[in-house]
């Protein structure tokens, strides 16, 4: 979530920025790299960022964490690992699962245009990656999500993660007049990239 100050109102404003969800109980995140660097925290330029816009973290109980800082990313996977302020207490984080395959079932969890906690089930329509580059690693599914959903959790058939919710890619009958819409790809990052980014 973010808070800013609207131009319009003068008041300070409070909007649903996307998801993200814990791989730690100290308060390491995962999130996309596309939504860190909308504030350029993902620049590597802390100059760059805007500090009239505040992002934090908050949860169904309405806990607020606020984001300390982002300590990994890559842009390609379009994966980011940031740390929020716990301020000394643990959370309860997601534990990583492994790789999935073609067909398997896939579970979401997201806030698609503020619908928050929404749930989709689907399964995993193919996998796809640029010769030995794990980074360009990608995991399409036919579980439903849209914007604000980036930074969802994707969930295997026991519970752990499966991988982060990416972007879509709407396909037409005619691509560049965009008419008639047949289908949409929902692109996201496997778990093997989030741990390639852990390690990196």
């Amino acid at each position: 979530m973010k808070i800013f100050l609207n131009e319009n109102t003068g008041a300070r404003t409070i909007d649903n920025a996307a998801t993200a969800f814990p791989i730690s109980e100290d308060g390491y995140f995962c999130v996309n790299h596309h939504m860190v660097d909308i504030w350029n925290a993902g620049s590597g330029d802390p100059e760059a960022v805007d500090r009239s816009v505040y992002y934090f973290l908050a949860d169904f109980e309405g806990n607020i964490l606020p984001i300390d800082s982002v300590c990994s990313y890559n842009e390609q996977a379009d994966v980011a690992i940031i740390k929020a302020n716990t301020k000394g207490k643990k959370i309860e984080a997601f534990p990583l699962g492994n790789e999935l395959e073609t067909g398997d079932d896939v579970f979401i969890i997201a806030h698609p245009k503020s619908y928050l906690y929404y749930f989709s089930a689907g399964i995993v329509n193919r996998m796809t990656q640029n010769k030995d580059n794990i980074f360009s690693r990608k995991m399409e599914i036919s579980a439903d999500f849209a914007a604000g959903s980036s930074g969802g959790p994707i969930f295997g058939e026991f519970g752990n993660i499966a991988g982060i919710v990416s972007l879509t890619q709407s396909l037409y009958y005619h691509q560049q007049k965009q008419q008639s819409l047949q289908m949409v790809v929902r692109q996201t990052a496997p778990v093997s990239v989030i741990k390639a980014l852990i390690k990196k």
